[in-house]
């Protein structure tokens, strides 16, 4: 993750979006990406460095090696329909207790993760997804397709359940120089204001 760390200190860093709060008069700030950076290369490349991550990843890039689009899209109607054979695969998996374990020492600050494989299906965890296949979205696209420089900042939106606003950050997971999957991180929008 060299490249990444390089690029985060550099003003030529790949950047999907950065919004700003709408809506409320309390939520008038903007997103610093200088924060952002920061908190990417204090925190979150820490975690995608993981060795447990990687292997999650290599493993299940590995099983689907031969899937097809037919077939990612009968996974993931399985999954919006609440199959609890595939969502259970997810979500019973030591890498997702481990990212929950990550939320809840964070204490709100990250409040959500993300793992994904090189065709953007759920790998680990922290909470149930709507869908399986994150292939479609930007978190994704502006990651994994991009490069192991990438960073993608999301839209500011409120969580519906905490009612605090959120920033999604992606990044993708580097083994050996390679992107082999990538990350998103719900991040507490007050953490990265400017």
């Amino acid at each position: 993750m060299l490249n990444l760390k390089t690029a985060l200190a550099c003003s030529g860093i790949l950047i999907g979006g950065v919004a700003s709060l709408q809506g409320t008069a309390a939520a008038q700030a903007t997103v610093s990406e200088a924060k952002v950076r920061a908190f990417v290369t204090d925190r979150l490349l820490k975690i995608v460095e993981d060795p447990d991550i990687i292997e999650a990843i290599e493993a299940q890039n590995r099983a689907y090696t031969d899937l097809t689009p037919t077939d990612i899209t009968i996974l993931d109607r399985r999954w919006r329909e609440g199959d609890s054979k595939v969502i259970e695969g997810v979500m019973q998996s030591a890498l997702t207790a481990k990212m929950q374990g990550i939320v809840q020492e964070t204490r709100g600050l990250i409040a959500e993760i993300i793992i994904m494989d090189d065709n953007g299906l759920n790998v680990a965890l922290s909470n149930v997804t709507s869908d399986y296949w994150q292939g479609d979205e930007a978190k994704w696209k502006e990651t994994y397709l991009v490069g192991p420089d990438a960073l993608f900042i999301d839209d500011v939106e409120e969580d519906e359940s905490t009612q605090v606003f959120q920033v999604q950050v992606s990044i993708p997971v580097v083994s050996e120089g390679v992107v082999i999957g990538a990350a998103t991180f719900g991040i507490d929008a007050d953490t990265v204001e400017e």
